[in-house]
């Protein structure tokens, strides 16, 4: 029996029966998963990630200033899929398979430089090194993370950052 699951990404519009559980949530972020926050137009690809039909979440590959991209923008991950615990091991959905996929793509369209941030770490700095410790080994060949010291302004807001740099 094989116990390993099918995770799919397929390029698309969020269903708008999650749009709208979302919306009724207590969701911190809520405010930026309406269709109209979600700048669909602005993304390059935006991504929804099932496992076995079950949609887990999405991102989008945002387009950016001075020729870059924003990874895993408007990153969701539904309630069911937050657990810290999967069979031992804590999966994080976004960057074992949404930043890879959209790497690639970036990497196909000549994009040399990409970016990821995030508001919503408790711990300045040390949370974020735990993603990179943990992303770099889905990291696509020729790409490293390079983690910015402080916060820097996203769209007027302060947040961390982390480039994604192609050698």
């Amino acid at each position: 029996l094989d116990n390993r699951k099918m995770f799919k990404i397929i390029e698309g519009t969020p269903p708008q029966w999650l749009l709208d559980n979302i919306a009724q949530s207590k969701d911190k972020l809520k405010a930026n998963y309406t269709l109209k926050q979600l700048k669909l137009n602005q993304m390059i690809c935006f991504c929804l990630l099932y496992d076995d039909g079950q949609l887990v979440g999405f991102s989008g590959l945002q387009k950016w200033k001075d020729g870059t991209a924003r990874v895993n923008s408007r990153c969701y991950i539904t309630p069911e899929y937050r657990q810290y615990k999967i069979r031992g091991e804590r999966v994080r959905y976004p960057w074992k398979y949404l930043a890879p996929y959209q790497i690639k793509i970036a990497d196909k369209l000549g994009y040399k430089k990409l970016f990821w941030s995030t508001e919503l770490y408790k711990r300045t700095g040390k949370t974020m090194a735990l993603t990179i410790q943990y992303a770099t080994q889905f990291l696509p060949d020729g790409w490293s993370y390079n983690q910015l010291e402080g916060k820097h302004d996203v769209n007027g807001v302060q947040q961390e950052v982390c480039e994604i740099l192609k050698s």
